[in-house]
């Protein structure tokens, strides 16, 4: 078989140099490509690891802080819904404070002009007896054909004024 090798050109001692210098060359490669190479995937897959652990953790962030943030805004939501029924109340009771001061001052009111009104009734009788009993007088000094003098006449008069009160009370 060497002889066949031989007359084809192949001769055995260059196909194990050349065998050799191939090993020789895979472990240089070795060496120098492919365990750099290795070291550099392998870095980078744990890199990539840690980036999608990162990921995986920032994620549970983001649903946690969401979650906190959907409960504060219920919080914030129901502290305003409170907050306007608080006031809606208040403003119930200030509106019927409001009507019951109100009311007060209208009875007031009216309790005064009543009140009034009587003083200006007695006010317009007693000036109405003083006028009629001034009538009654200058009819009566007609009638007697004389004079009557003043206490006599301021007799007269508060006999009349009874007897007119007597018969309207």
């Amino acid at each position: 078989m060497i002889e066949l090798f031989d007359t084809v050109g192949i001769l055995f001692p260059n196909i194990l140099i050349q065998f050799t210098s191939f090993l020789i060359f895979v472990w240089i490669m070795y060496k120098v490509l492919y365990g750099p190479l290795q070291q550099t995937l392998q870095a980078r897959r744990a890199q990539i690891r840690e980036s999608l652990e990162q990921a995986e953790e920032m994620k549970v962030q983001v649903e946690q802080d969401q979650a906190q943030f959907e409960a504060e805004v219920r919080d914030r939501q129901e502290e305003a819904h409170r907050v306007r029924q608080e006031t809606i109340r208040r403003v119930a009771d200030v509106e019927e404070e409001e009507m019951h001061r109100a009311r007060e001052a209208a009875e007031k009111v009216r309790i005064d002009a009543e009140r009034d009104a009587i003083m200006i009734k007695e006010t317009a009788l007693h000036e109405a007896e003083h006028e009629i009993a001034g009538l009654v007088i200058e009819a009566t000094g007609k009638v007697l054909d004389r004079s009557i003098d003043d206490p006599e006449h301021r007799r007269l008069v508060d006999e009349a004024l009874e007897e007119i009160r007597s018969q309207t009370s």
